[in-house]
C-alpha cells in the first residue's frame, strides 16, 4: 500500500508539473499573440507613424487610458499605419514605452510615463505624418502641467520652432510628462493651437506663440516641477495678427501655391491645393493691408498655371479665393474676424 501511495503521488506531482507547464506556455503564447496584434499596422488607416526612438513605443490619443490605445509602434519605425477613432479632428497622441506598458494593468495604464506627445490632424480623406518617441525625453525628471484654456498647446524647450517641441497638451487637461535632467533648467516655449473650421470639418489649424504663458522652470528627480496655463494670457491679446485666405479649388485640376519661387504650405502643412481641395493659408498682413501681387496656381503643366489678381491682406481679416471650374481666380474680403470666433475660427 505505501509503493502505491508512493507512486500515485509521483504520478500525481508529475501531472501537476506537466498542466503547470502548458499553462505557463499557454500564458505566453496568448501574450505573444497579443503583442502581436498590438503592433499590427491598420490597412484602413490613414495616420503614418514614425517612431524616432530604438524603442518599442505604444499610442494612445487624448489621454493615456486602456479606452484610449491606439497601437503599438515599433522601435526606429517609419509610416506605420495606424488608425485614429474618428476624421476631421484634432488629438493629441501620447508615446509610453512598450516595456512600461506590458506589466501594466488595466487600472495603472493611466499611470504610465509620458516620454513624447504630438497634435495630429485625422483627415477624412488625405494621409498623415506623425513623428513621435523623441528618446531625449524620457528622463525621470517630471514636469506637470495644469491646462486651464480651452486650446490645444505646444511646449518647446528653447523655442516655439518645431524641433523644440516636446509636449503637447488637450483642452482642459492635467497631465505628466517625464524628461531629462538639465542643470540650466527649461526655457517653456508655449504655442496656442485654434481648429479653423467649416461644417464642423477642420479645415486649418492656426498656431501662435504666447509670451505671457513663457516660463523657466528645474525639474529634478526629487522635485515635480508645475506649470499652469490660464486663459487671461490670450483673451488680453489679439490672437489673430496675421490674415486668413481660404482657397477652394474648383477646377478640374491641381495647384500648388506659390509667393513668386516661395511654395506656401496651408495651415494643415499641405503643399499641395488638389482639384475640390478647401484649403487654408496664413498670410502676414498689416493694419492697412499688405498688397500681394506674386501669388501663382502652379500646374504640374506649366501652360494650365493660373495668375492670381494682387490682393491685400489686413491683420484679424478673413478672405476668400475661389478657382472657378473655367479656371477664373477670384479673391474676396469675407471680413473681419468677430469676437464671437475668438476661441475658435468657424468659416
Amino acid at each position: 500500500m505505501k509503493k502505491l501511495l508512493a507512486i500515485l503521488a509521483m504520478a500525481l506531482m508529475a501531472f501537476n508539473f506537466v498542466a503547470c507547464s502548458d499553462d505557463e506556455e499557454e500564458n505566453e503564447t496568448d501574450k505573444a499573440s497579443t503583442d502581436s496584434t498590438l503592433f499590427n499596422e491598420s490597412s484602413d488607416g490613414l495616420i503614418l507613424a514614425t517612431n524616432n526612438s530604438d524603442q518599442d513605443l505604444v499610442l494612445f490619443y487624448d489621454s493615456v487610458r486602456a479606452a484610449t490605445l491606439i497601437g503599438g509602434l515599433p522601435a526606429n519605425s517609419t509610416k506605420h499605419r495606424m488608425k485614429l477613432p474618428d476624421s476631421g479632428k484634432l488629438y493629441v497622441v501620447h508615446a509610453v514605452k512598450y516595456s512600461d506598458y506590458k506589466n501594466a494593468t488595466t487600472s495603472t495604464v493611466s499611470g504610465l510615463k509620458i516620454i513624447d506627445s504630438a497634435l495630429v490632424y485625422s483627415d477624412p480623406i488625405e494621409e498623415r505624418s506623425l513623428s513621435i518617441g523623441e528618446s531625449k525625453w524620457s528622463g525621470d525628471c517630471e514636469i506637470r502641467f495644469h491646462n486651464q484654456t480651452g486650446y490645444y498647446i505646444e511646449v518647446g524647450k528653447g523655442s516655439a520652432n518645431d524641433e523644440d517641441i516636446f509636449h503637447t497638451m488637450r483642452p482642459n487637461s492635467d497631465e505628466s510628462v517625464f524628461v531629462d535632467y538639465d542643470r540650466n533648467g527649461y526655457t517653456l516655449y508655449m504655442i496656442c493651437n485654434l481648429p479653423i473650421r467649416k461644417n464642423n470639418k477642420i479645415i486649418g489649424v492656426q498656431r501662435k506663440f504666447v509670451e505671457d504663458w513663457s516660463d523657466i522652470i528645474m525639474p529634478t528627480t526629487s522635485t515635480v516641477a508645475k506649470v499652469s496655463i490660464g486663459k487671461t494670457a490670450i483673451t488680453e491679446h489679439s490672437y489673430y495678427t496675421d490674415g486668413y485666405v481660404r482657397i477652394v479649388n474648383n477646377y478640374s485640376r491641381g495647384f500648388s501655391v506659390n509667393n513668386g519661387s516661395t511654395l506656401l504650405y496651408s495651415t494643415l502643412d499641405h503643399g499641395a491645393l488638389p482639384s475640390g481641395a478647401d484649403e487654408v493659408y496664413q498670410f502676414a498682413g498689416s493694419t492697412e493691408g499688405r498688397a500681394y501681387s506674386q501669388i501663382k496656381l502652379t500646374a504640374a503643366v506649366e501652360s494650365h498655371n493660373k495668375t492670381v489678381p494682387t490682393f491685400s491682406v489686413k491683420n484679424g481679416y478673413k478672405y476668400l479665393m475661389e478657382i472657378a471650374s473655367d479656371g477664373t481666380v477670384t479673391v474676396n474680403e469675407i471680413g473681419a474676424i468677430t469676437e464671437e470666433e475668438e476661441e475658435e475660427l468657424i468659416w
